[in-house]
């Protein structure tokens, strides 16, 4: 009966220890299932913050390529103009349609400023931008752009 009651309690002993160490195992399989996950998330915020980095960084550089394009542009149109005596004729103001319809300048519409400030747009309208602070800085020899 002793002999019974010993392999009781070892089979006792035998069954505790093995849900202890299925506890222990499961306890830490958990621990480094959650610790991957953490590693997981933290690489894929890693990866769509470098690729919205690298999406940005494109979009200003197509911005500043128009922009420059644009710059070249009226660049280009001022120095056509500089040679017209009435620069707020209609020629002048057919010209710059024309030029804007046919050409993509990235410019919906353009304006021709006398030095008193009044400001002929190619869409017709006539605007007074003497008080305008690009007009301002540009009497004063400043480029406006920076």
């Amino acid at each position: 009966m002793r002999e019974q009651q010993k392999e009781n309690r070892t089979t006792i002993w035998k069954a505790v220890g093995l849900i202890v160490s299925a506890f222990f195992i499961v306890a830490y399989i958990s621990i480094l299932l959650s610790r991957f996950e953490k590693d997981v998330r933290q690489e894929e915020t890693k990866s769509l913050v470098q690729a919205m980095a690298s999406l940005s960084d494109q979009g200003a550089a197509m911005v500043e390529e128009k922009v420059n394009a644009s710059l070249q542009n009226i660049g280009y149109i001022a120095k056509l103009l500089e040679e017209k005596e009435d620069i707020k004729s209609d020629e002048v103001m057919e010209g710059l349609n024309r030029i804007l319809s046919e050409q993509d300048t990235g410019l919906n519409r353009f304006g021709v400023a006398t030095p008193d400030g009044i400001s002929r747009v190619s869409t017709g309208d006539i605007v007074n931008v003497s008080d305008r602070d690009f007009f301002s800085k540009q009497h004063t020899g400043k480029d406006f752009c920076q």
